[in-house]
């Protein structure tokens, strides 16, 4: 038998199941542009799909949103379909993101089965007092942190959503309600949000995290609602080092 060309580089071997990222409103995939090098450093050989949300991204348009609930159940069958990067087993680390997070905690809190791990970067699932005007000045301040580099990805993705579709997230996210589903979600799981996040509020997701049985929340400081944006590094490092 033949030895082994030492020259040819090995590719290699999976360190666990697919890693699933689901963007948040009006996000796509190439919001994870920047951490998913870090990502492939960080978990290497680890197979990733990124997931644009019915009514943003490559799906965007009021006339294909759907509600959180209805969201989590389409994702649960994107994965056991495939269409969301799973393995065999149909079992997949899990990162949501904002409006992703909520639906990402509402899909392993129903599905436990298809989450090893789960990750929560700064999630809905808490029912917040605030106007609308709020949302678009907080949104005003999100972009500010994330940086000129993204703008250009925020506005074609708010684009292609459209004003309709993403008032209606904005509302759909202020008013959902995850706090009794938490003690269901049985995945180890871990809470990242930033400390100067305006969006989403650092007492929700000290709540989220301390409703799910054995999570963990870290803060990331000096950062805002973008993290994939303002410190992709750092956000990878976190999740790898966790789902590792």
């Amino acid at each position: 038998m033949a030895e082994p060309d030492p020259s040819i580089a090995q590719a290699p071997a999976p360190s666990g199941p697919p890693l699933v990222l689901v963007a948040g409103l009006a996000g796509s995939g190439n919001w994870w542009d920047a951490v998913g090098p870090f990502l492939a450093t960080g978990l290497p050989g680890r197979a990733m799909a990124t997931v644009d949300l019915p009514g943003f991204g490559s799906r965007g348009g009021h006339r294909r949103l759907q509600p959180i609930v209805q969201a989590a159940e389409t994702l649960a069958e994107e994965i056991v379909h495939g269409a969301a990067g799973e393995d065999e087993a149909g079992v997949v680390d899990l990162v949501g993101y904002s409006l992703g997070g909520s639906v990402c905690l509402r899909l392993a809190a129903a599905r436990p089965e298809l989450v090893r791990r789960l990750v929560l970067i700064a999630p809905g699932g808490v029912p917040v007092a605030r106007s609308t005007l709020r949302d678009l000045v907080s949104m005003v301040h999100m972009g500010f942190l994330a940086g000129p580099c993204f703008w250009p990805t925020l506005v074609r993705d708010a684009r292609r959503a459209g004003a309709r579709a993403m008032l209606a997230a904005a509302k759909d996210v202020r008013f959902d309600d995850a706090r009794a589903l938490l003690p269901q979600v049985v995945a180890p799981t871990l809470v990242l949000h930033g400390d100067r996040d305006t969006l989403v509020p650092g007492a929700d997701c000290e709540l989220i995290a301390a409703g799910i049985p054995g999570a963990r929340l870290q803060l990331l400081p000096g950062i805002g609602h973008t993290p994939m944006a303002e410190c992709p590094e750092e956000l990878a490092a976190a999740i790898a080092a966790f789902l590792r």
